[in-house]
């Protein structure tokens, strides 16, 4: 994910001045600046801006809530690729990355720190909440509602009018043709609840 981060930036002419991580990415050609921790100063500057790299929704909202400490005033990048077709209404995010071929159509509100990721089709006037994601080639309906941390797993479909509880995970290759609680998993065609969702477990 944070390749695709890091394309998007190149894209869109976006100097990159270095990554913070726990620990250094021997692969990576970008400068390795340290830790949280070590960066303290450089978090606090004013013109200092960032974006978290992280698929993970329950890592990402950790890192920011981190940050959020040291300085709640932290200007956060949105990435959009090029390539996508966005409305001139939709609103996105502080924080939220929209990848490569995706198209997010008329009043639709994307929160902080989500993922659309590729190809996905969003239609009109869906709500998407903060630290939520969805996996590629994943298509809505109008007026759907996605809660917090949720995520849509890759080549789902949701349904007009559905709406989707805050941390619920949508297993992959699902058809949701009716709401779904929060704190769950459901999957299949139709999607079904499975069991109980427990927030931070991992999904990806």
């Amino acid at each position: 994910h944070c390749n695709v981060a890091v394309d998007i930036l190149k894209k869109n002419s976006v100097k990159i001045n270095g990554y913070l991580d726990i620990k250094k990415n021997k692969k990576s050609k970008i400068e390795y600046l340290g830790n949280i921790s070590e960066n303290l100063k450089l978090l606090k500057m004013k013109k200092t801006r960032g974006f978290i790299a992280i698929g993970n929704n329950y890592i990402r909202k950790k890192v920011y809530e981190t940050i959020f400490k040291i300085n709640s005033e932290f200007k956060w990048e949105s990435l959009i690729d090029p390539s996508c077709v966005i409305s001139k209404s939709t609103k996105i995010g502080e924080g939220s990355i929209i990848i490569a071929g995706s198209v997010i159509n008329a009043r639709t509100i994307v929160g902080k720190h989500c993922i659309i990721n590729t190809k996905n089709s969003i239609d009109h006037d869906n709500i998407i909440d903060d630290f939520s994601s969805t996996g590629p080639s994943v298509t809505t309906g109008g007026t759907v509602k996605i809660g917090k941390t949720s995520h849509i797993g890759i080549s789902s479909t949701l349904k007009n009018n559905i709406k989707i509880g805050s941390n619920t995970i949508i297993g992959s290759c699902s058809f949701v043709n009716k709401n779904c609680l929060s704190n769950s998993l459901y999957f299949g065609i139709p999607a079904k609840k499975k069991k109980n969702w427990k927030f931070g477990k991992n999904y990806l």
